[in-house]
């Protein structure tokens, strides 16, 4: 874990850009896989806006948030698969606070079995913060829930759960005897502390 500070000493700035790209040519199911590319070129956010544009036809204004390292093979994309030859681009500074990723051992107790699984989530880089689970680990938990425990829980309620058991503190199990999704926590089975992994942003 990490010591306490404060906050401001967390602070941090990056240099990047903000692309803001104008599509009115592009339907749908392309567009979706130019967000992928985006995405996995490095932009650090992606966001689609719905527009009207001149003569009132209905387009897009593509938001690509990129860090100074990744901007050539950003505009590539642009270039290669949205087809677009011009955009704007802003020069910015990224504010982010220090994070830092934690893992969880849960205990998971079923009608029928006792199922042992592993949750991450992510907070301030501050004891005192709370934790917020990580969206792949509560689906990966869905998924064994179902598959394993023949548990159908809805994913808002797997992120609840999760959710209570990272920040109450105490034991690291979440009792679904009662009924299928069921709320209960079991006082029987004891809990360890999150192992800290890694700092991010």
């Amino acid at each position: 874990m990490v010591d306490q500070q404060d906050p401001g000493d967390q602070r941090h700035q990056e240099e990047g850009s903000l692309l803001m790209v104008q599509i009115d040519h592009l339907p749908g199911d392309l567009l979706s896989e130019v967000l992928a590319r985006l995405c996995s070129s490095g932009a650090m956010n992606v966001q689609l806006l719905p527009t009207l544009t001149k003569k009132g036809r209905p387009g897009q204004l593509l938001l690509v948030d990129v860090p100074r390292d990744r901007l050539t093979s950003i505009e590539r994309i642009l270039l290669s698969e949205v087809g677009v030859t011009g955009w704007h681009m802003i020069p910015t500074q990224h504010v982010f606070f220090r994070t830092e990723l934690l893992d969880y051992e849960v205990t998971v107790i079923g009608p029928e079995r006792v199922l042992q699984c592993r949750v991450s989530g992510k907070r301030l880089a501050d004891p005192g913060s709370t934790v917020v689970p990580e969206h792949s680990s509560c689906l990966e938990l869905r998924e064994r829930l179902r598959s394993e425990c023949g548990l159908e829980v809805p994913l808002r309620e797997v992120v609840r759960l999760v959710s209570d058991v990272m920040n109450d503190g105490g034991d690291l199990s979440i009792d679904l005897t009662g009924h299928n999704g069921g709320k209960g926590r079991s006082e029987e089975v004891a809990g360890e502390t999150p192992r800290h992994v890694s700092d991010t942003h």
